[in-house]
């Protein structure tokens, strides 16, 4: 951030990162700047998404989700950042059914799901156990997942 204040992966992770400290505020007000700078980014926008409806904000959280949703229609959005823009309660089927999907795409960021906190909510689920079985079990069996 101090090399270049307008890297937006930096400034995305830094959100991600005030969000796990409950910061949740300043990290919304965050995304919300780069999903209005970058508007076409499913990263942005999904990650805005999900700070919104952990923060409570559900509608407005399903407005960003189906922004993204709407964004798939002329670019490629992959499943994950849909599941991860509906990562709350409540949306479990929902989320389970994008992974899988994911899953599917063979997307590099589900190497992230058995350690990202967005999903703990998922963790006691069979299903999502189930999941990350064959995640595992895929990563041992072809080390070019990707």
């Amino acid at each position: 951030m101090e090399l270049d204040p307008a890297y937006a992966p930096a400034r995305y992770f830094l959100a991600m990162c005030l969000l796990q400290t409950g910061e949740l505020d300043t990290a919304i007000a965050e995304l919300q700047k780069l999903v209005q700078e970058l508007p076409e980014q499913p990263v942005a926008i999904s990650g805005l998404a999900w700070a919104l409806g952990v923060s409570g904000r559900r509608a407005d959280s399903r407005r960003a989700a189906d922004n993204l949703i709407n964004l798939a229609a002329r670019v490629r959005v992959p499943s994950f950042f849909v599941a991860f823009a509906l990562a709350w309660p409540g949306n479990e089927d929902e989320v389970l059914r994008l992974l899988e999907e994911a899953y599917r795409e063979k997307f590099s960021w589900l190497l992230y799901l058995p350690i990202d906190p967005v999903f703990d909510f998922l963790r006691n689920n069979a299903h999502f156990q189930e999941l990350l079985r064959r995640l595992m079990a895929a990563l041992r069996n072809q080390p070019t997942y990707s």
